[in-house]
């Protein structure tokens, strides 16, 4: 399974209505929200992975410039029909985040990458990825993303059998248990390795077991970003408190919110 391979998934009219359902901001976004309010105003801001418009409702109006940006063509013909409603400084097109060619360097002063998009693509990728928003991120800009967390993977649903009473419960409960394992081989060896393991991709039964998922390890998703020219940066948990420390290190929820800036 590859990057190609999620692509299709979310081609699917299926799951473009599932994101259409979707309109609230998360705990996390909210914060970042917050802190970086009173700069929108003046902001060019590139949104990818924009889906069905979920944070295009919160942000557009907010910023002097919007681009919504999707891989899957059906994310953004559903978006187009969202901009009679939208100021006209929006606008939606197909582009994939490894390869942001078509914009210039220092284009944008807020890339936002949500709900774990930049998972999506493997490692190799990502570094690619994250080098062409560094490129694109004006000098005093920001950029947020958030990721799936390595050390959350032990406690995916299906990872461990629960002790339960009667059929009912306990059938799906094994159905998940047998299906997430033949789906990652050495997942047992994963779950006991979680907190060392930097990196992995994981097929963890978002969307029916039908993609494969980049998972980071708090720490390595610090230096990862240095590497790629940004500093700077806190983290969010999912409930949208800032985390520092050890708290950051140790955290073990399922995705993290990252702000940070070009360096």
């Amino acid at each position: 399974m590859c990057a190609d391979d999620n692509r299709s998934v979310y081609e699917s009219g299926e799951v473009v209505a599932e994101y259409a359902a979707e309109t609230a901001l998360l705990p996390a976004e909210e914060a970042v929200l917050r802190r970086l309010a009173p700069h929108l105003p003046a902001a060019r801001m590139l949104d990818i992975g924009v889906g069905a418009g979920r944070t295009t409702r919160h942000f557009a109006g907010l910023v002097r410039e919007y681009v919504g940006i999707d891989y899957a063509a059906g994310m953004v013909a559903h978006c187009q029909g969202l901009l009679a409603g939208l100021p006209g400084s929006v606008h939606f097109m197909q582009c994939d985040v490894r390869d942001l060619s078509c914009f210039s360097s220092a284009r944008f002063d807020l890339v936002l990458f949500s709900f774990n998009g930049l998972d999506m693509v493997d490692h190799g990728e990502r570094l690619r990825a994250l080098t062409e928003i560094r490129r694109v991120c004006a000098p005093n800009g920001a950029f947020c993303f958030s990721s799936h967390n390595t050390r959350h993977i032990a406690q995916l649903p299906g990872a461990r059998l629960e002790l339960t009473w009667g059929p009912r419960a306990l059938v799906p409960q094994l159905r998940r248990w047998l299906r997430i394992r033949l789906a990652n081989p050495g997942y047992a060896r994963l779950c006991r390795d979680c907190d060392a393991v930097e990196h992995a991709q994981v097929v963890d039964g978002a969307h029916g077991f039908r993609v494969r998922s980049y998972y980071v390890r708090p720490d390595y998703q610090l230096a990862q970003l240095s590497a790629c020219g940004f500093g700077g940066v806190r983290a969010y948990s999912t409930a949208g408190e800032e985390l520092e420390g050890l708290a950051l290190s140790e955290s073990r929820d399922p995705w993290l919110y990252y702000l940070c800036t070009p360096q």
